[in-house]
């Protein structure tokens, strides 16, 4: 038991941190669809985490109680809930990070602002432009 604990704990800290990573890297998107996707994957993550919580605070209670089994069956549900939507959650945000980010990855905008110095020249300085771009 103390050992699926320690497992619980860890795969509760890839959900929250998947849960995290997702919006910060890929919203907002260009499609609604993709936007979609990734706020039901968002809220899957969530639903992910919390069953492992649930499925945490019920092994050690269990452990603590001297019982060697769950006989409600709640751990099992929770655990199948939390393993099973973490998974396919993996699945979804990897094709999202290999398609975004590895195969087809956008190279940014490159905006120029051109200073004028106290000698009358210009300076050139790039960067990579960010939100809307207006052209003169």
């Amino acid at each position: 038991m103390d050992k699926l604990i320690d497992y619980v704990k860890y795969t509760v800290a890839l959900a929250i941190g998947l849960l995290v990573y997702l919006p910060a890297n890929f919203l907002p998107t260009d499609s609604p669809i993709h936007h979609w996707i990734i706020g039901l994957t968002v809220a899957a993550l969530g639903i992910s985490a919390l069953a492992g919580i649930l499925m945490y605070t019920r092994a050690t209670k269990i452990l603590l109680d001297g019982d060697t089994s769950d006989g409600k069956g709640w751990l099992a549900l929770w655990g199948n809930t939390h393993f099973i939507v973490l998974i396919i959650c993996y699945c979804i945000g990897a094709y999202y990070f290999v398609s975004h980010k590895v195969i087809a990855p956008k190279s940014p905008v490159e905006c120029v602002a051109e200073l004028p110095q106290a000698d009358g020249s210009n300076v050139s300085i790039r960067f990579a432009c960010v939100g809307k771009v207006v052209t003169n």
